[in-house]
């Protein structure tokens, strides 16, 4: 388990600290699918530094697996954390294949090669996203969505417990963004543990899944159908929705 404990992040100026996220608390279990939602700037990417332990928290703690974030090595973290960020340009133009394995990494030692273990891991990883014909490709010359789903295989091919995806479906066609939320609900099945942003209160839906609420002066954690409603939505994003239920499974299920 991931646990949030009445955390507090934010950055240090040099004659004050601006709080960002204030009195935080909340967890991510191994089998669930959690959304965080909320308005640009409320700290959803404050909150990721936090956990990925590239700001220190200035009040409150973060446990992985009964150990506080802050007494992990970077390696360490990355036997158990996997991150999708929502952009990414390499400095070098790496081949697809070679931007995966770069997440074997935490797995074998600085000065070791990627063994034909890891090769097929990797190769997997693309399979599973139906992205194998692009393994041999150059990554900075492949579509920007195209990129987004290298690296959410990368994050696979990592093989850790949790997995932390910034708006992963931002840079997809309407095909893509449902097969990887689908995707991300049966990495939860599976037995890991994983989160997401996004600005879509209907991917929650969908699924059921966890979501954490960020508003400006507090914040919301339950399961998605329980608390996301009109109201909510209209006060987080300033506008005026309707939440109408709807059954969509058949067609989910059409997904591939």
């Amino acid at each position: 388990m991931i646990k949030i404990d009445n955390l507090t992040l934010g950055y240090k100026k040099k004659d004050h600290v601006k709080e960002i996220i204030k009195e935080l608390s909340f967890s991510l279990n191994k089998g669930e699918l959690l959304c965080i939602l909320g308005e640009n700037g409320v700290g959803k990417t404050t909150l990721y530094k936090g956990i990925l332990g590239l700001i220190k928290p200035l009040k409150g703690q973060i446990l992985i697996d009964d150990v506080d974030n802050e007494s992990l090595s970077s390696n360490k973290r990355g036997k158990l954390i996997s991150y999708v960020p929502q952009y990414h340009v390499p400095p070098f133009p790496y081949k697809v294949l070679d931007v995966v394995l770069m997440a074997r990494g935490a797995h074998i030692s600085k000065i070791s090669s990627p063994k034909k273990k890891d090769i097929e891991i990797a190769v997997n990883a693309l399979e599973t996203l139906n992205i194998k014909s692009l393994m041999n490709e150059d990554y900075t010359r492949i579509s920007g969505g195209e990129r987004q789903l290298v690296l959410i295989a990368r994050a696979l091919a990592q093989d850790t417990d949790y997995i932390f995806l910034d708006e992963p479906t931002s840079n997809l066609d309407f095909g893509n963004q449902l097969r990887v939320i689908k995707w991300l609900d049966s990495l939860s099945k599976k037995g890991k543990g994983v989160c997401f942003t996004s600005h879509n209160p209907r991917q929650a839906l969908m699924f059921n899944t966890k979501v954490l609420i960020l508003l400006k002066d507090h914040f919301i954690w339950g399961n998605a159908n329980n608390i996301i409603d009109s109201k909510l939505i209209s006060d987080m994003y300033g506008i005026d929705v309707r939440v109408r239920e709807r059954n969509i499974e058949t067609f989910l299920e059409g997904i591939r």
